[in-house]
């Protein structure tokens, strides 16, 4: 359903662990809210996600993506991996052009998602909004999607693909 009559911006977060032998990445549960609970929205509450979330008005998507990884999951980020950005400077107006690892479009919202790879660091924390975080190889995020694609939140099942792609 369609919030406005613009496209919502969001930002996802590939969050990666390379301290162990093999890479993980951080995916969690998502709770939908009562507030939120509508016939369509409820589907997804308790589908697995990456942190994530919308992009507010004005909001720099960096700081989005710092904000939202915060409050899904009470990480601090430490860096965009493969951050690739540039700043113009132009009539007094400025533009940022940047380089996220993909962006998915969602055409139940529409919401536009960027995704983007990074680290982050800090203890992680159950919140309202996503519980039961959880560092998954890529191997078992592999898994979980060929044999139980329904179970990933749909606006991530993709950009997770490409990431499994990604890693090969």
């Amino acid at each position: 359903m369609q919030e406005s009559g613009f496209p919502i911006t969001v930002v996802g977060a590939i969050i990666e662990d390379n301290s162990s032998e093999e890479k993980r990445i951080l995916i969690q549960e998502r709770i939908v809210l009562k507030n939120d609970d509508t016939t369509k929205d409820i589907k997804y509450h308790k589908t697995l996600e990456i942190p994530g979330g919308k992009v507010e008005l004005g909001e720099d998507i960096f700081k989005a993506l710092r904000r939202e990884i915060k409050e899904e999951c009470n990480l601090e980020l430490i860096r965009v991996l493969e951050n690739k950005s540039d700043t113009y400077f132009n009539n007094g107006d400025v533009s940022e052009v940047f380089y996220p690892f993909c962006v998915s479009q969602f055409l139940e919202g529409p919401y536009f998602t960027f995704i983007f790879r990074c680290e982050a660091h800090g203890k992680i924390k159950d919140t309202e909004s996503a519980k039961n975080h959880r560092w998954i190889s890529i191997q078992e995020l592999k898994e979980l999607i060929e044999n139980n694609p329904k179970k990933i939140f749909t606006p991530f099942l993709g950009p997770l693909k490409l990431y499994i792609k990604s890693q090969n």
